[in-house]
């Protein structure tokens, strides 16, 4: 039977240890009903901190690409709604040697998980989070959306597309699913192989450092970004889990600001926060082998169904970072 409104919910998130599972984990622990229960599921260990038993919050261990494991770990939780985002997100690691592992962590892990779901609780909820580098090419004929016929031009791109196509083959007619596409999102605890913690990371050692003359390396400055604060797209994943008992078959929503922004004007604002005076140096090895140079996604479809917009100013999201790679190296000190 399909759940109501008011029925409990038992929410299953993958890579809840991870940078956006670990803030969706806390939001939603925080403003769940009472008669929900959370699992949030990782590789390793989870630490007993994020453990909160008591009031329906827990964490486990599995490895997804393990099919056995995760089938009994399904059978054992049941389900109601599924939010997978436990991925390999670095487009930098998935060129190279690291190509075949971004292929078997995202697309494997994700079909063994879509089979459990499909043979175990198939009228749960799969929200899959999936990412705007699937448009690829297609940026460059202006604004995409929902309907723009993806082009991808890199291994984490087309792997993350394999996934939805297999959701689409095995939810359309028996299931429920809502396949999301992010934008660039960042804020405190994005590792600094990212790159505005990069570029936060670089200006917080400049800020305690006595050498002269201060300089920051990047890559391609040029490009025009959609970025967004991680707690707006953990809005947009609670907002969406509502939408559970309103929708069938497949769904697919951009999440996005719709406002792209050049780079630079972002790493200068960083600067500008800091009150250094930092030169700019381009680092070869920071170039991307392929780069679109401006992504313009449309978010209105999200906003006519959820009613979300993006509520963290640029500004803010920035200060965020910085302040928290300021936090790091002070405790490196």
């Amino acid at each position: 039977m399909t759940q109501s409104p008011s029925a409990a919910r038992r929410i299953l998130i993958t890579g809840a240890s991870g940078f956006v599972g670990q803030r969706l984990l806390q939001t939603m622990a925080a403003g769940k009903a009472a008669s929900d229960v959370i699992l949030g599921l990782s590789l390793l260990p989870p630490l007993r901190s994020n453990d909160d038993a008591a009031n329906g919050v827990r964490m486990a261990s599995c490895n997804l690409l393990d099919p056995p494991a995760v089938h009994q770990l399904v059978k054992d939780f049941q389900p109601t709604n599924v939010v997978h985002l436990a991925a390999q997100s670095s487009v930098k690691r998935s060129f190279g040697s690291g190509t075949t592992d971004t292929w078997n962590v995202n697309f494997n892990s994700t079909l063994n998980l879509v089979e459990a779901i499909r043979q175990l609780t198939p009228e749960a909820l799969l929200v899959f989070s999936s990412t705007v580098e699937v448009y690829g090419k297609a940026f460059q004929a202006g604004e995409v959306d929902e309907s723009t016929v993806p082009n991808p031009q890199n291994a984490y791109a087309r792997s993350k597309l394999a996934c939805e196509h297999l959701i689409e083959d095995v939810f359309s007619d028996r299931g429920k699913a809502i396949i999301v596409r992010p934008t660039n999102h960042s804020g405190p605890g994005q590792p600094a192989t990212f790159v505005l913690p990069d570029f936060a990371s670089q200006i917080a050692e400049l800020e305690v450092a006595q050498s002269y003359p201060k300089r920051i390396l990047v890559g391609n400055l040029d490009v025009e970004r959609d970025f967004l604060h991680v707690d707006d797209v953990v809005r947009a994943y609670c907002l969406l889990l509502g939408t559970q008992d309103t929708i069938s078959g497949v769904t697919r929503y951009n999440i996005s600001s719709g406002q792209p922004i050049r780079l630079k004007n972002m790493l200068e604002q960083l600067i500008s926060i800091s009150g250094q005076d930092i030169a700019i140096e381009v680092d070869p090895d920071k170039l991307r082998k392929v780069d679109v140079p401006r992504t313009q996604i449309s978010m209105r479809a999200l906003e006519k169904a959820t009613g979300w917009k993006p509520q963290i100013p640029l500004n803010a999201l920035l200060t965020d970072i910085l302040d928290a790679q300021r936090a790091e190296i002070r405790q490196k000190k």
